[in-house]
């Protein structure tokens, strides 16, 4: 489940890159387009002192060369492969102009990941830099999740940050002629049919059993508009740590498991039961893999009690579900090759029964040791660093205000390990200075000592 970026190398330098989208980065696209929401990866460096501006722009332009440096070309046929295509275009680095308040670190973070961002017609990915009162620097990036996932952005930071050159052999937009792309994408269609098939007669059976959730599967009512989720990291000595998670009798994979659970616990994100669902992603990117999204992911219930000081539970039963993933994958992962085919009014109602909100899903991912080329930007090493996801809600979001949310990120670089958390929990956690009591006290259930940011 860990996702350890390789030491030497690069997962993009050895393939020549396919036009046309895997299935998967195709459903994340028809996603972004039904339900008005964004997903994105952002990565955040701190600098406790000014940053090389000269080397942070060739890292902003080596990035626009690298795997950052496509967006995707919609096909001409209404039930074919859409295809990725070179951006043209570098946006440049969003510059705050005027020195912040150290404490509204978070609040740029935001608002930077709020600025437009689209896999279509771009910019799929920003960078951006802000400076503060006290002589600080912080640099964000942004892209897409349909452009790149969590490891493969950290894999195309790296690049940049080394000055690879790793064309992907894209084409220019619109550069083939209608007759020429209607061909291609119809001899694409029918080599993909057999598999469409297959998934058209597992989601025959699996929407006959779940016809019930599909046919509730509307939004709720909307309660309030959220305009912003908080976020706060916490920074622990990686020492410290590991420390405390052997001393449990696991791992550090299952302390941030066990971290989220009890933090769960404390905001009501638990079920009838009493338990945690926990939603993990599990990397499958290997060499030569250019996908944006390589990576499926497992949802399993855990029973938070004595996660504090206990993690041999969690630890085994993400050892089961792991194990279970490679006997039987999940039935949603195998119905892809049908997402050419979907109408959107269906895409939006199916992505909310995949989502299960009822469960109040918590999302916990565990990127591991990050290479530490991927903690300087400017050609130094940063002094703090973490990574996230962000959202953009074109629309009021309903599920947010009705179900809340609760996400974990954590890696580890430097003798740092840090735990990004973004949180809103109606009457609960709506505030910054509410998720940040709530962390201090998880904190002090495991015994752990942290800067919270």
């Amino acid at each position: 489940m860990t996702a350890t970026i390789p030491v030497t190398g690069s997962v993009f330098g050895t393939a020549r890159a396919s036009a046309h989208l895997d299935f998967v980065d195709q459903a994340s696209f028809l996603g972004v387009r039904a339900t008005e929401m964004s997903t994105l990866g952002q990565m955040v460096w701190i600098y406790e002192r000014d940053i090389d501006t000269d080397r942070l722009r060739v890292f902003h332009a080596n990035l626009g060369r690298g795997l950052f440096g496509r967006r995707i070309e919609r096909s001409r046929l209404p039930f074919g492969r859409h295809r990725w295509v070179l951006d043209p275009f570098c946006h440049p680095i969003d510059v705050e102009l005027a020195p912040l308040p150290r404490a509204e670190l978070q609040d740029w973070v935001h608002r930077h990941a709020q600025l437009p961002i689209d896999p279509e017609y771009g910019p799929a990915w920003r960078l951006g830099v802000a400076r503060f009162a006290d002589g600080a620097t912080a640099v964000s990036l942004v892209v897409s999740h349909t452009i790149a996932d969590g490891v493969g952005m950290c894999q195309a930071i790296a690049d940049a940050a080394n000055d690879a050159d790793l064309p992907l052999g894209y084409s220019i937009p619109q550069s083939r002629k209608r007759f020429r792309g209607v061909g291609e994408d119809l001899r694409r269609t029918w080599r993909d049919l057999p598999e469409a098939g297959r998934a058209f007669r597992r989601a025959t059976k699996m929407m006959s059993a779940r016809r019930q959730d599909i046919r509730h599967a509307a939004l709720p009512p909307q309660s309030s508009r959220v305009d912003q989720v908080p976020a706060a990291t916490v920074y622990l000595d990686e020492t410290h740590w590991d420390t405390h998670a052997r001393g449990r009798g696991g791992t550090s994979n299952s302390l941030v498991g066990a971290f989220a659970a009890q933090l769960a616990t404390k905001l009501g994100r638990t079920g009838e039961d009493g338990k945690v669902t926990l939603s993990m992603p599990v990397n499958e990117r290997i060499e030569g893999d250019v996908r944006a999204n390589a990576m499926t992911s497992v949802m399993f219930t855990i029973d938070p009690a004595d996660v504090s000081i206990d993690l041999r539970g969690i630890r085994n039963a993400t050892k089961q579900v792991l194990s279970g993933l490679r006997d039987e994958p999940d039935e949603k992962w195998a119905l892809l090759p049908l997402t050419p085919f979907i109408p959107r009014a269906a895409a939006r109602r199916l992505a909310n029964v995949a989502l299960e909100y009822n469960d109040f899903p918590v999302g916990c991912s565990n990127v591991g040791p990050l290479h530490s080329d991927v903690n300087r930007p400017d050609g130094t090493h940063a002094d703090y660093i973490f990574c996230k996801l962000a959202e953009q809600r074109v629309r009021p979001d309903e599920v947010l205000s009705t179900y809340g949310q609760l996400f974990l990120a954590s890696g580890r670089v430097n003798g740092q390990v840090f735990v990004a958390v973004v949180a809103y929990q109606p009457g609960i956690v709506e505030s910054r200075a509410e998720l940040t009591a709530y962390l201090s006290e998880t904190l002090d259930d495991f015994g752990l000592r942290g800067v919270i940011e």
